[in-house]
């Protein structure tokens, strides 16, 4: 038999570590999300009703945009309405599609990313467990996968899908359909969300077109 390096050990060790520490973020994220809702003790001015609230008006048949508007973007609600009807329509169903939603979704964005931008499977688990594991250090795991007042991580998840999609191997045509689909929900959301993704990419693009020669 082979004897296998420290070094080699050591790189295996750490990409199972990075590999076990994102399966119980996310377990961890998801089990808090339903215990907070389960057992509701919420803002009355902030956070759980900026969402409740709009789902109610949904609910009975209301338009966002027409009927009344909301801050945080125009379709956003409707990213909670799902699991928000399926739950049963109360406050705790809210509160439960809007930690699971927001959870479930960054969660999906990042590692859709990670994807992307190492091609492999293998690779993107690691880069999205060192994804993880700076969000511990830095401390920026409870903004990235709770769903706080202003919803920033909801609001983060189309740019980071849409800059995702131009580090895509796909035909040309493929690629500027995904896109416009996703720039366009982007702006749906909330004009700075489009704005965010453009930039995102703006400056991708700037990057490769100092890096690279012209032809």
């Amino acid at each position: 038999m082979n004897d296998v390096s420290p070094k080699t050990k050591m790189t295996v060790f750490f990409a199972r570590f990075l590999q076990v520490m994102s399966l119980v973020m996310v377990i961890k994220f998801l089990a808090i999300g339903i215990l907070e809702s389960i057992c509701f003790d919420g803002d009355f001015a902030n956070g759980a009703f900026q969402v409740f609230n709009p789902l109610r008006r949904i609910a009975d048949g209301q338009v966002l945009g027409k009927d009344f508007h909301y801050f945080h973007g125009q379709s956003i609600p409707y990213l909670f309405y799902p699991l928000y009807m399926l739950f049963g329509k109360t406050i705790y169903a809210s509160e439960l599609s809007r930690h699971i939603t927001a959870t479930v979704m960054m969660f999906a964005a990042l590692l859709f990313f990670s994807f992307v931008f190492t091609k492999k499977w293998n690779k993107a688990f690691l880069f999205f467990g060192v994804i993880m594991l700076l969000s511990i250090i830095t401390k920026l795991d409870d903004n990235l996968f709770e769903p706080r007042g202003s919803l920033k991580n909801v609001r983060m998840i189309l740019p980071i899908f849409f800059i995702g999609i131009q580090l895509l191997s796909t035909p040309m045509m493929l690629k500027s359909i995904l896109s416009g689909v996703f720039l366009s929900l982007s702006f749906f959301v909330r004009y700075g969300t489009g704005i965010s993704a453009w930039r995102g990419v703006s400056c991708y693009r700037h990057r490769i077109s100092v890096l690279l020669p012209p032809l």
